[in-house]
Parts: structure tokens; C-alpha cells; sequence
């Protein structure tokens, strides 16, 4: 008996206000806000394909604006971002990861004295394990313009609480449908949300993601405070909370929610359960 693999329901993010932001936003877009269950905010600037010689991918690289010189504080940086988003690019297939540190990052400057750095991991069993560095490297980073705290973004800044309610949102959300309570875990969604799936059909899913998930366990990997420029949002903008589920039968899974800013607080917006394939 074949098992299907994959149990997604998403919404689009819809526009739930009209006005538009009032301050302009960094150059380049600004940031997405990454937050590790230890509590460290990463602000992240993209992420996308390394394509060398011939065309070949020879992975995926997420760049963020570091706040340090020191490559060893950099390195630990680069640990804890993998184990957030390492699930996730287990789930597409994906066996190497380059994490790159843009210290002195300052997109508002005509001429950039930004510096890179790059920790490499190799996907290794269910393991992200780095590459070591290269021979002789400095202790630290040589930066012209001094300062490595790279701006804020007035039009989008973190906000830590916001954040948390999303997590706390999403978090009271999954234990409805691990209660299997349908219709509590329907009312709670974004109206939006909500009239993109008939009742009948978040029941059936809700019913074979408690086949595939029962008796697992939910860790938290990452919450992340996000806007999209391709679609209007609220002024409070989306959330994504993310999660890694162990089942005793020895299947992973990551378990996504989406969340929107309402004017009555932080609704899903979208849910996707999908198995991580086995290394």
C-alpha cells in the first residue's frame, strides 16, 4: 500500500489593507526577520541557487546581514541557521547549503565596503555537517568602514513581540488539528483562508495528517516575520512558524504555518504538512 506523500494546504496571502507603507523601505527590499528557538534574530537578505561551471547547481545560499567581524562567531551563526532551515531544503532534495555572512552590509551606501563570508555544509544522513575552513584563515574579518551593525529598515522593522504572538498563534492552531478538532481549527483561520477550503475537505486532510503524524513529536525550527512585495498585506505583514515533526515509526515531516496580521491579531493563512524524504 502506497502511502501519498504529501498533505498541503496553503492560502494565498491576501491583500487585507489597501494603504500603502508609508516610509520607503531599504534598497533591495529589506529584510525577512529569522528567529531560532534559542532566540537569535537573523536578518536575511535572499536565498537561491549557486550555479557553477556548465550550468551544474552546486547548491542553495542564503545570505544575511552579519552583525559580527570574528569568523568564529560567524561560523556559530551559520550552525544555528542550518539547523532552521536544514529540514526545509532536505524536503526539495537539496545536499549543500552555503551560508554567507555579508558583514558591513549597508544597501542605503553608493559604493558597498561590504565583506562576505561563506560556511559551506554538505547534507550527510539526516546531518548538515560543515566543511572545514580553509588553512590560515584570519580570526576576523577585515572591514574598512568599522562598524558591522548593518541599518534597520524603518519601513519593516523586527518586532519581537509580534513575532512571539505569531509563534503562540500558530502553536494553539497545530494542537487543534492534533485534537482533530475540525471545526475550532476552521473559525480560527483567516476569513480568507477559510473560504478556500469546503469544511469537508480540511476534515480529509486533517484525518490523513493524523494517520501519517500520530504519536510524533513537534520541535520548533524557526518563526519568521516576512512580507512579500508581490502581494499587499496588512501593516503588521505575514509570519511564517515552522516546524519539524519525529514520528515514532521513524518518519520526518516538516509542518508549516502561515499567518497573517489582522485587525483582531494573528490568523493562519496556510498549512502545509509534507514528509521529509529519507537520506
Amino acid at each position: 500500500m502506497t502511502v501519498r506523500p504529501v498533505l498541503v494546504c496553503a492560502a494565498l496571502l491576501a491583500a487585507c489593507s489597501k494603504n500603502a507603507e508609508a516610509v520607503t523601505p531599504l534598497p533591495g527590499g529589506g529584510y525577512s526577520y529569522l528567529v531560532t528557538p534559542a532566540g537569535h534574530m537573523y536578518r536575511l537578505l535572499k536565498a537561491g541557487p549557486v550555479i557553477g561551471g556548465e550550468g551544474k547547481k552546486l547548491g542553495t545560499m542564503v545570505s544575511y546581514a552579519g552583525e559580527t567581524c570574528e569568523i568564529a562567531r560567524i561560523g556559530a551563526d551559520a550552525e544555528e541557521i542550518v539547523a532552521a532551515l536544514g529540514p526545509e531544503m532536505e524536503l526539495v532534495g537539496e545536499t549543500s547549503i552555503i551560508i554567507q555572512a555579508n558583514v558591513g552590509y549597508d544597501p542605503r551606501k553608493m559604493i558597498s565596503r561590504s565583506v562576505s563570508y561563506n560556511a559551506v555544509f554538505e547534507g550527510k544522513g539526516g546531518r548538515w555537517v560543515r566543511l572545514p575552513p580553509k588553512a590560515g584563515e584570519p580570526k576576523e574579518l577585515d572591514l574598512i568602514d568599522g562598524s558591522p551593525k548593518p541599518p534597520d529598515d524603518p519601513s519593516f522593522p523586527f518586532d519581537a513581540v509580534k513575532t512571539k504572538n505569531a509563534a503562540d498563534a500558530a502553536a494553539k492552531w497545530v494542537a487543534l488539528i492534533d485534537a482533530d478538532n475540525v471545526d475550532a481549527s476552521v473559525a480560527a483561520m483567516s476569513e480568507t483562508f477559510r473560504s478556500q477550503v469546503s469544511r469537508d475537505q480540511w476534515r480529509a486532510l486533517v484525518t490523513q495528517r493524523s494517520g501519517l503524524a500520530a504519536g510524533a513529536k513537534r520541535v520548533e525550527l524557526y518563526r519568521m516575520q516576512t512580507r512579500n512585495g508581490n502581494v499587499p498585506m496588512p501593516s503588521g505583514g505575514g509570519a511564517v512558524v515552522q516546524y519539524e515533526v519525529r514520528s515514532p515509526q521513524g518518519g520526518r515531516f516538516i509542518e508549516r504555518v502561515m499567518l497573517l496580521n489582522e485587525r483582531d491579531g494573528w490568523r493562519p493563512a496556510g498549512y502545509a504538512f509534507q514528509p521529509i524524504p529519507a537520506g
